[in-house]
C-alpha cells in the first residue's frame, strides 16, 4: 500500500522535473551570439544587389598605418572608392596587380587554386553593404552549373578577383555614400586624393577599433 501510494504521489513530482528539464531547449531560449552572426551573414550574403556598379582597382596606397585600397568607377573612371585594409591584404591585392607570383603559394593564391581545382571560378565579387564604417562583401563561385555565396572581407574578395579575373562590383548606394568624385584631370590615371583616416571617418575592411 506504502509502495502504491508513492507512486501516485511520486508521479507528478516526476512530470514536473522533467517538463522544467525540457522547456529551455524547445526554442524559448535566444539563440547565442554565435548563432545570431551566423543567420544574420547568412541573410546578408542571400540578398542581392540591385545594379551593382563595375569597378576595378585603381591603385594601393601603403603610406601612413592604414593603407587602402582604391576602387574606381567603370568605365568613366570619374569615381572612387577607398576601402581600407590591412597590411597583408594591401600586398597580396598589390601582388596581383603586377602579376606577381610568390615563390610558394600565398593564401589567396592557395585559395584561388583551391576553387579552381574543385572545378569552380570566382564569377564575380561584390560589397554590399556597410556598416559600423565597416565594409561586407560576398564572392560568388560558379560551380557545376549552379552559384555559391560566400560572405567575405572586400580585402580578401578583391585579391581573389584579381587572381580570377572575375568582376568586382559595388552597391550602388555605398558608391553614391562613400564615395569621391575625381576631377576631370584625375580620371585618367593622375594623382588619387589621399583617402581620410580611419578615425576621421573612413570605412574599412574590419571594425575601425580593430584596426
Amino acid at each position: 500500500m506504502d509502495v502504491r501510494r508513492a507512486a501516485i504521489v511520486g508521479l507528478p513530482l516526476l512530470s514536473i522535473f522533467l517538463a522544467c528539464r525540457w522547456i529551455p531547449f524547445r526554442g524559448e531560449r535566444p539563440p547565442s551570439p554565435a548563432v545570431a552572426a551566423a543567420r544574420a551573414r547568412a541573410e546578408r550574403v542571400a540578398q542581392p544587389v540591385a545594379d551593382p556598379v563595375w569597378m576595378t582597382v585603381r591603385t594601393v596606397i601603403l603610406r601612413g598605418e592604414t593603407p587602402a585600397v582604391i576602387l574606381q568607377r567603370e568605365p568613366d573612371r570619374r569615381r572612387i572608392l577607398p576601402i581600407f585594409v590591412g597590411i597583408p591584404e594591401a600586398l597580396s591585392i598589390l601582388q596581383a596587380l603586377r602579376r606577381e607570383r610568390a615563390t610558394r603559394p600565398l593564401t589567396h593564391d592557395l585559395l584561388s587554386e583551391t576553387v579552381r581545382n574543385l572545378g569552380g571560378r570566382v564569377d564575380r565579387v561584390v560589397v554590399n553593404e556597410l556598416r559600423d564604417r565597416t565594409f561586407f562583401a560576398q564572392i560568388v563561385i560558379q560551380r557545376d552549373g549552379r552559384e555559391i555565396l560566400l560572405d567575405a572581407r572586400p580585402s580578401d574578395s578583391i585579391a581573389l578577383a584579381l587572381r580570377q579575373g572575375a568582376k568586382i562590383l559595388v552597391d550602388p548606394s555605398i558608391l553614391k555614400d562613400s564615395g569621391t568624385d575625381l576631377p576631370r584631370s584625375g580620371a585618367d590615371g593622375g594623382d588619387v586624393p589621399e583617402p581620410p583616416s580611419v578615425p576621421a571617418g573612413g570605412a574599412g575592411d574590419i571594425p575601425p577599433d580593430a584596426i
